[in-house]
């Protein structure tokens, strides 16, 4: 393990005979020029690590093979579900990686082959297996994160959830759709690198990323079920809402259609009538209300409406 300056990469990138791993970490402007200056990329792939912001890829140009991947962001894990754009160069005896933010399974490679640098560093190939196994074992404690969160707000969202819980539900759906999205497009890739229709993967070392295809295929297929679980939440409290706010109308109608002949009744003066100054009349016209509001009542408890 050797942490060189840049001067020195052009000597160590002659020795064809070493396999070479660079991984710029939150690189300095110097240190990104080494993409397109000592190496020689493409100047395509070279801006889309530059200016990030990209769903996962791959472009192969003449002697490089250029992935876009994205990784957990596991430093803000425990508040929301965020990935790392990780760009990876390969050519036919180095790996170059670049990301913006520390990325766990990089740093866990890192730590491995400074145990052990003959084991992997055998190939390019066999190095990106390592750290895309390690970067896919992250994505497991994301979505358990995220479904012990769907959990806990299924249980909010069916009895009295306020507008900030609404957020969150929101939030989570999107944070599912993003698990989902980039799980299926690093799925293909993944597909193609399995299946021999990528350069630089032996087909020795094939197998062992169809290993990595399937574990990502089962996070993806989470992803999936997560986004639908904060669909069908949000579906059944739009349904209650409906239904508290249909109950809510109910009684007020019930309570305008049975308070209006009582009102009716209410507001004629009776007192410019002669014969309503009998207080046989006047018992006789307060019955009138009472059986009026208490039929009114018995109807629209027949119908079911409260």
């Amino acid at each position: 393990m050797e942490t060189p300056g840049i001067v020195e990469l052009p000597r160590h990138l002659d020795d064809r005979g070493r396999m070479i791993w660079v991984d710029l970490e939150d690189p300095t402007d110097e240190e990104v020029g080494v993409l397109g200056g000592i190496f020689g990329f493409h100047i395509l792939a070279a801006e889309d690590c530059i200016h990030g912001n990209h769903l996962p890829k791959v472009d192969v140009y003449d002697e490089t093979l250029f992935l876009m991947l994205h990784a957990v962001d596991t430093e803000i894990l425990q508040e929301r579900f965020e990935t790392v754009e990780v760009g990876i160069f390969i050519g036919d005896h180095y790996l170059v990686t670049h990301h913006k933010k520390h990325v766990k399974g990089i740093f866990d490679s890192r730590g491995q082959v400074a145990k052990t640098p003959g084991s992997l560093l055998r190939s390019p190939d066999w190095l990106l297996h390592s750290i895309l196994d390690s970067m896919v074992d992250n994505y497991m404690p994301a979505v358990e994160d995220l479904e012990g969160r769907m959990e806990d707000l299924e249980i909010v969202l069916l009895n009295t959830p306020g507008q900030g819980d609404i957020q969150k539900a929101l939030h989570l759906h999107q944070e599912a759709f993003h698990l989902e999205r980039v799980g299926r497009l690093q799925q293909e890739i993944l597909r193609q690198m399995s299946t021999g229709k990528l350069p630089w993967f032996s087909e020795e070392n094939r197998v062992y990323f169809r290993d990595i295809y399937d574990h990502l295929v089962r996070v993806t297929q989470s992803g999936e079920r997560l986004k639908d679980r904060v669909s069908g939440a949000l579906s059944v409290y739009q349904a209650l809402a409906a239904n508290r706010t249909d109950r809510a109308v109910r009684v007020l109608a019930v309570c305008g259609v049975t308070l209006m002949p009582l009102l009716w009744l209410a507001g004629i003066h009776f007192g410019t009538l002669l014969w309503f100054n009998d207080p046989r009349i006047f018992y006789s016209v307060l019955g009138a209300m009472v059986v009026a509001g208490g039929l009114t009542l018995g109807i629209f408890k027949k119908k079911g409406w409260f």
